[in-house]
Protein backbone atom coordinates (compact mmCIF):
# COMPACT_ATOMS: atom_id res chain seq x y z
CA UNK A 1 0.00 0.00 0.00
CA UNK A 2 2.62 1.99 0.62
CA UNK A 3 4.83 1.10 -2.13
CA UNK A 4 1.27 2.48 -4.17
CA UNK A 5 1.07 6.08 -2.79
CA UNK A 6 4.78 5.94 -3.57
CA UNK A 7 4.19 5.56 -7.14
CA UNK A 8 0.98 7.46 -7.21
CA UNK A 9 2.51 10.68 -6.03
CA UNK A 10 6.01 10.10 -7.89
CA UNK A 11 4.44 9.35 -11.12
CA UNK A 12 1.15 11.48 -11.22
CA UNK A 13 1.45 11.72 -14.87
CA UNK A 14 0.49 7.80 -15.41
CA UNK A 15 -2.03 7.88 -12.47
CA UNK A 16 -3.80 10.86 -14.08
CA UNK A 17 -4.45 9.09 -17.54
CA UNK A 18 -5.62 5.73 -15.44
CA UNK A 19 -8.28 8.15 -13.42
CA UNK A 20 -9.09 10.35 -16.58
CA UNK A 21 -9.60 7.01 -18.14
CA UNK A 22 -11.79 5.50 -15.20
CA UNK A 23 -13.97 8.71 -14.64
CA UNK A 24 -14.88 9.47 -17.79
CA UNK A 25 -15.36 5.73 -19.03
CA UNK A 26 -14.97 6.58 -22.29
CA UNK A 27 -13.88 3.12 -23.02
CA UNK A 28 -16.95 1.97 -21.82
CA UNK A 29 -18.97 4.76 -24.55
CA UNK A 30 -16.63 3.88 -27.20
CA UNK A 31 -17.61 0.52 -26.49
CA UNK A 32 -21.31 1.33 -27.90
CA UNK A 33 -22.55 -2.48 -26.02
CA UNK A 34 -20.94 -3.32 -22.75
CA UNK A 35 -21.48 -1.12 -19.56
CA UNK A 36 -23.71 1.66 -20.81
CA UNK A 37 -26.21 1.37 -18.32
CA UNK A 38 -23.02 2.56 -16.13
CA UNK A 39 -22.53 5.90 -18.14
CA UNK A 40 -24.41 8.31 -16.28
CA UNK A 41 -21.80 7.66 -13.38
CA UNK A 42 -19.21 9.07 -15.41
CA UNK A 43 -17.16 12.37 -14.48
CA UNK A 44 -16.44 14.38 -17.75
CA UNK A 45 -14.75 17.21 -16.04
CA UNK A 46 -10.73 16.73 -15.78
CA UNK A 47 -10.52 19.24 -12.79
CA UNK A 48 -11.74 16.53 -10.37
CA UNK A 49 -8.83 14.25 -11.85
CA UNK A 50 -5.54 15.91 -9.95
CA UNK A 51 -7.47 16.26 -6.80
CA UNK A 52 -8.93 12.56 -6.64
CA UNK A 53 -4.95 11.45 -7.27
CA UNK A 54 -3.94 13.44 -4.35
CA UNK A 55 -6.91 11.79 -1.97
CA UNK A 56 -6.26 8.46 -3.47
CA UNK A 57 -2.60 8.71 -2.70
CA UNK A 58 -3.19 10.50 0.83
CA UNK A 59 -5.15 7.53 1.80
CA UNK A 60 -3.08 5.14 0.47
CA UNK A 61 -0.30 6.65 3.13
CA UNK A 62 -3.07 6.67 6.00
CA UNK A 63 -3.95 2.51 5.28
CA UNK A 64 -0.42 1.67 4.21
CA UNK A 65 0.90 3.24 7.80
CA UNK A 66 -2.00 1.87 9.75
CA UNK A 67 -1.38 -1.80 8.35
CA UNK A 68 2.49 -1.07 8.82
CA UNK A 69 1.84 -0.14 12.55
CA UNK A 70 -0.75 -2.94 13.06
CA UNK A 71 1.46 -5.37 11.60
CA UNK A 72 4.33 -4.63 13.71
CA UNK A 73 2.84 -4.11 16.60
CA UNK A 74 1.02 -7.63 16.45
CA UNK A 75 4.44 -9.18 15.48
CA UNK A 76 5.99 -8.05 18.72
CA UNK A 77 3.35 -9.36 20.66
CA UNK A 78 5.00 -12.54 21.82
CA UNK A 79 8.41 -10.70 22.19
CA UNK A 80 7.02 -7.96 24.42
CA UNK A 81 8.62 -8.83 28.43
CA UNK A 82 5.46 -7.36 30.20
CA UNK A 83 2.18 -8.26 30.32
CA UNK A 84 0.14 -6.92 27.82
CA UNK A 85 -3.72 -6.37 28.27
CA UNK A 86 -5.99 -8.54 25.87
CA UNK A 87 -7.49 -4.51 25.27
CA UNK A 88 -4.15 -3.52 23.76
CA UNK A 89 -4.55 -6.71 21.42
CA UNK A 90 -7.95 -5.71 20.65
CA UNK A 91 -7.12 -2.21 19.65
CA UNK A 92 -4.09 -3.17 17.47
CA UNK A 93 -6.19 -6.13 15.75
CA UNK A 94 -9.05 -3.53 15.22
CA UNK A 95 -6.94 -1.12 13.76
CA UNK A 96 -5.77 -3.78 11.19
CA UNK A 97 -9.20 -4.86 10.34
CA UNK A 98 -10.16 -0.92 9.77
CA UNK A 99 -7.16 -0.55 7.63
CA UNK A 100 -8.09 -3.77 5.28
CA UNK A 101 -11.79 -2.29 5.58
CA UNK A 102 -10.94 1.58 4.45
CA UNK A 103 -8.50 -0.73 1.61
CA UNK A 104 -11.53 -2.67 0.42
CA UNK A 105 -14.15 0.39 0.56
CA UNK A 106 -11.73 3.15 -1.41
CA UNK A 107 -10.08 0.52 -4.16
CA UNK A 108 -12.69 -1.90 -4.96
CA UNK A 109 -15.95 -0.42 -4.31
CA UNK A 110 -14.56 2.85 -6.32
CA UNK A 111 -12.83 1.17 -9.46
CA UNK A 112 -16.30 -0.67 -9.60
CA UNK A 113 -18.36 2.50 -9.27
CA UNK A 114 -16.84 3.39 -12.40
CA UNK A 115 -17.52 0.30 -14.25
CA UNK A 116 -13.88 -0.71 -14.31
CA UNK A 117 -13.41 -4.10 -14.39
CA UNK A 118 -15.06 -4.18 -18.09
CA UNK A 119 -11.98 -2.55 -19.53
CA UNK A 120 -9.30 -2.07 -17.38
CA UNK A 121 -8.53 -5.58 -16.34
CA UNK A 122 -5.27 -4.02 -15.57
CA UNK A 123 -6.31 -1.46 -13.06
CA UNK A 124 -8.44 -4.12 -11.38
CA UNK A 125 -5.82 -7.11 -11.59
CA UNK A 126 -3.58 -4.77 -8.87
CA UNK A 127 -6.21 -3.70 -6.91
CA UNK A 128 -7.36 -7.32 -6.55
CA UNK A 129 -3.73 -8.30 -5.91
CA UNK A 130 -3.01 -6.06 -3.19
CA UNK A 131 -6.28 -6.84 -1.78
CA UNK A 132 -5.70 -10.11 -1.92
CA UNK A 133 -2.44 -10.01 -0.35
CA UNK A 134 -3.73 -8.21 2.77
CA UNK A 135 -6.42 -10.86 3.13
CA UNK A 136 -3.95 -13.43 3.20
CA UNK A 137 -1.41 -11.73 5.92
CA UNK A 138 -4.13 -10.97 7.92
CA UNK A 139 -5.35 -14.15 8.01
CA UNK A 140 -1.78 -15.37 8.88
CA UNK A 141 -1.06 -13.08 11.69
CA UNK A 142 -4.24 -12.72 13.72
CA UNK A 143 -4.95 -16.52 14.54
CA UNK A 144 -1.82 -16.57 15.68
CA UNK A 145 -2.39 -14.11 18.85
Amino acid sequence: MLMAACNNLLDAKTNVILLTRMMSMEEIRLDGKMGQGLLYRSIQSSLFVFPMLRTIAAMQLVIGLSLLVSSVLIMNIPFYFIEISESIVAIVVNLSILSLTLHWFVFLIGGLWFGYWIKMGQVQMVHFTMLILSILLHVMIVPSL
